[in-house]
């Protein structure tokens, strides 16, 4: 398996991303974030208040490092670009990352507050990725 298989491979199971946006000071912010790798690119859905929403709209550079719990031995950087998609475009994407990380019996809920919730996507265009594999990814 080449190496950026094996990175697709690792994108596709749910894990946490720990995104860093650009403060206006300048320093990074960084956030754990469920996510979906869909079509070579890393979507989260996010509210506007958050702070990385405010961030990526004045500059849209993020990292993202995406590991294996508990140790880290597995992990893929990410850097790139961010696009914000808005609220009416944001499902069936923000459905399917749900369904990802909420029990089944509790994803309708989860998607009806959400869609209560002044939302949007971001889609993350990867530029670069590093990664290192120590343990097993499968």
């Amino acid at each position: 398996m080449n190496n950026f298989k094996k990175i697709e491979t690792f994108l596709e199971k749910p894990r946490i991303a720990v995104v860093s946006t650009i403060k206006k000071d300048g320093t990074s912010q960084l956030s754990p974030n469920w996510y979906i790798y869909l079509d070579g690119a890393i979507y989260i859905s996010t509210t506007k208040k958050r702070a990385k929403y405010w961030n990526v709209s004045r500059d849209n550079r993020v990292s993202l490092c995406i590991y294996s719990e508990p140790l880290a031995n597995d992990y893929v950087v990410i850097e790139g670009k961010c696009d914000i998609l808005p609220k009416e475009k944001i499902f069936p994407i923000t459905e399917e990352i749900v369904k990802l990380y909420v029990p089944v019996d509790l994803v309708l809920d989860r998607v009806a507050q959400i869609k209560k919730e002044d939302r949007v996507l971001l889609k993350i265009i990867p530029d670069k990725y590093l990664s290192r594999f120590w343990g097993s990814i499968i």
